[in-house]
């Protein structure tokens, strides 16, 4: 159904309330056009807003229609059947045949998709809201119209223990809804999520802070020393080899040891070298690991042997 076009005014609903002034008529009248093109682009929230506006400045059953028609495009189905028969007792004899009978229709299908809950409570004067929106006082004198659908119902009252509940209603369904509200001290009820709130979360411990691996270089330290110095000797061993060579009558077997010497001190330095560099890699790989809260280094003893063409690299566990 489309918008209707309402002209501002007194109209029969709105008899029992104070004629409005022309300046508030005259506003109604903006907010109701703004309403009726914020409805043609699709902002039906918006749209809702101006048309609610405009009803309050200057009554007249003519808004409800078009009130009625924003809460079913937003699949608000109680409130659109309950405006809508807002809209058909105000407006009265003043509703044609044709219009009432496609109000008719539409409030047939409407009540296939709307549900009631009948609340009754252990105490009198019980706040209730569905879906965090408050409907009445208890008793109320009727059953509540609410989409069908899961809904929250919540009951609160001034001494009592509030009490929190979600129930499944299907469509034209009458739900009864039994809500006991206890004294504090008295426990939540039966069927209520208003239980003793949960225990605060263990605390974890943070990890342990990272600990630098002492171990790792001081052997990374102690290869570079090893290196440096066999470097040197290697250095020296091979100035030796030279001098002799230059010699005018150098020994055979005196030149044949200062060969080998100076080639078994250069293997060791170069295999304390590289040593050396592997130490390094894994202190300061362990240096900046995060560690785990779970996991502790087993250390054991470090032992280093040096021979005439090998380094030898021993951890005990």
């Amino acid at each position: 159904m489309a918008l209707t076009v309402a002209q501002l005014g007194l109209t029969p609903g709105a008899l029992a309330q104070p004629k409005p002034t022309p300046a508030k008529v005259e506003e109604a009248r903006s907010r109701y056009e703004r309403g009726r093109q914020l409805y043609d682009d699709g902002a039906f929230d918006a749209a809702l807003i101006e048309f609610q506006r405009a009803y309050e400045l200057a009554p007249s059953y003519k808004i409800l229609f078009n009130l009625a028609q924003v809460h079913r495009q937003r699949n608000d189905y109680a409130s659109a059947l309950r405006t809508f028969e807002r809209y058909l007792k105000e407006g009265g004899a003043e509703v044609d045949a044709k219009r009432r009978a496609e109000v008719d229709k539409e409030l047939a299908q409407l009540r296939s998709r709307v549900a009631t809950l009948v609340f009754t409570t252990n105490v009198s004067g019980v706040e209730i809201s569905i879906d965090d929106e408050l409907v009445g006082k208890t008793p109320l004198p009727q059953g509540v119209m609410v989409n069908s659908g899961k809904r929250k119902v919540t009951a609160s009252r001034d001494g009592r223990v509030p009490v929190s509940r979600v129930v499944n209603v299907a469509g034209a369904e009458t739900l009864k809804v039994d809500l006991e509200l206890l004294e504090p001290g008295a426990g939540a009820p039966a069927g209520s999520d208003s239980a003793a709130p949960p225990p605060p979360p263990t605390a974890v411990a943070p990890p342990p802070p990272a600990s630098i691996p002492w171990v790792g270089w001081a052997v990374t330290g102690l290869l570079g020393v090893g290196w440096a110095v066999t470097g040197g000797m290697a250095l020296s061993a091979s100035s030796s080899l030279s001098t002799a060579r230059d010699r005018p009558d150098p020994s055979r077997r005196d030149l044949d040891d200062q060969s080998s010497k100076a080639k078994n001190l250069a293997l060791v330095s170069d295999i304390l070298l590289g040593a050396t560099v592997v130490a390094g890699g894994v202190s300061l790989y362990l240096t900046l690991r995060t560690p785990k809260a779970d996991s502790a280094l087993v250390r054991g003893p470090v032992r280093i042997g040096v021979g005439p063409s090998s380094v030898k690299l021993d951890v005990g566990f």
